[in-house]
């Protein structure tokens, strides 16, 4: 029986890869995308999952509109990426990569409504990968602060916890596109509904920089891809404008990251990480803002309000594991 999925996407280069990802595994089903801001503004956070998806042959998955800017926001217009955010992903969040527009357009649906809907309707079956800034899950809490806990399986890909961040010494992107976003997720009531829903089978997973840094794609397997088919050909020049990106910034790598396919990945293969299960906490105000605390481990923090976080990977088998699904997925397009 295969496991529902949604993907909720700041839809950049790994965000596409984690669509790849899903539809590439056997064991997964992808039934719909809920788009925000991150990596690119909401609206193209939209057009990129619809064209992927295009590409991909799969016009039949739904694509929801969520949130385009974090909850506190004082401008009059959409967030916008940073040009260093920009020159990692692309203007347009794709690398170089411009792919015809779909021909079809996002749900009328928003994305929290989406989130609490389909959460109540596949219940257990369901597994939501948030792979961008937690502001579309902290307004479906809001709106259901019950609906999250019928899900199957959570997986946040978010937050640098013994490692420095990705966007300030101490922040990681995601976290820092919405510190009040990610509190609100990671401190709500719907945790300890979850894990004792679930007898503590489905406790809820952080995936940040300290685990997705030691995934590796390389252009060796980008290569690969672009021998075939003319889809692999397109995404492997989408992937290796990241890999460069991270030559850039990251020389001895050898390689870029592949951070939201983890995310993905541990629904199917949960015992690609290891991690304790903790309270985690966000600061929120000072020269420290966005940075993600691992919470002292008590009985009664381990009952109520807590996440794995992913703290230890099998490299090697993490990173097999992605490409040969997205290889899968490639050679269904052919």
């Amino acid at each position: 029986m295969t496991t529902k999925v949604l993907l909720d996407l700041d839809t950049g280069i790994d965000d596409a890869l984690a669509i790849c990802y899903v539809l590439g595994s056997p064991d997964l089903e992808l039934i719909g995308i809920t788009a925000t801001f991150g990596n690119v503004s909401q609206a193209q956070s939209v057009s990129n999952a619809l064209s992927i998806l295009h590409l991909l042959g799969r016009d039949d998955i739904p694509v929801y509109p969520g949130a385009s800017h974090p909850l506190v926001w004082s401008k009059s217009s959409p967030f916008e990426p940073s040009s260093a955010v920009k020159a990692i992903h692309g203007l347009f969040g794709l690398g170089k990569l411009m792919l015809p527009p779909s021909p079809r357009r996002a749900e009328k649906l928003i994305a929290p409504k989406a989130i609490n809907h389909l959460c109540r309707s596949y219940g257990r079956s369901l597994a939501i990968v948030a792979t961008g800034p937690l502001t579309n899950i902290a307004l479906a809490l809001d709106q259901d602060p019950e609906a999250l806990s019928h899900a199957g399986a959570i997986s946040c890909m978010g937050g640098a916890f013994l490692v420095p961040g990705n966007v300030t010494s101490h922040a990681e992107s995601n976290i820092n596109n919405d510190p009040e976003a990610a509190s609100q997720v990671f401190s709500g009531s719907w945790i300890a509904a979850c894990t004792h829903c679930h007898a503590g089978n489905q406790i809820p997973k952080v995936v940040g920089l300290d685990v997705t840094m030691k995934t590796t794609l390389t252009r060796r397997h980008t290569s690969c891809w672009s021998q075939l088919n003319e889809t692999g050909q397109l995404l492997a020049s989408m992937a290796d404008f990241y890999i460069h990106a991270y030559q850039r910034n990251n020389p001895t790598m050898g390689g870029c990251a592949l951070h939201d396919p983890l995310a993905a990945a541990i629904i199917d293969h949960p015992q690609l990480v290891d991690g304790p299960i903790v309270p985690i906490s966000v600061i929120l105000n000072g020269s420290q803002r966005a940075r993600t605390l691992i919470g002292e481990t008590t009985p009664a923090s381990l009952a109520d309000k807590s996440f794995q976080v992913a703290l230890e990977v099998d490299s090697q088998k993490a990173s097999q594991t992605i490409i040969g699904a997205i290889n899968n997925c490639i050679m269904q397009c052919g």
